[in-house]
């Protein structure tokens, strides 16, 4: 009995795992981060990748608050940013 559970529970979990493939023109969302440095300045950063493929970078630290706005691609496993 415990041969064909373990059986059963073996093969639901072969079948029932898959893996999701990145669609390239799929990425599009908000993403972000935020933290503090070694120093305890605080940063932020978020990155909007839009599905016409424009984007805006805007970053916030202590001192400064540089942001971008352009067009992002994907080559191999890497997002390229391309200000105007």
């Amino acid at each position: 009995m415990r041969k064909l559970i373990a059986t059963i529970l073996g093969v639901f979990l072969i079948f029932s795992c898959n893996t999701l493939k990145l669609d390239k023109d799929n990425i599009a969302g908000v993403f972000y981060k935020k933290g503090s440095d070694k120093y305890g300045f605080k940063y932020e950063y978020k990155l909007e990748l839009n599905k016409d493929k424009s984007f805006k970078l805007v970053e916030k630290m202590q001192d400064a608050n540089p942001s971008c706005e352009g067009l992002w691609s994907v080559h191999n496993d890497t997002i390229i940013l391309k200000c105007n």
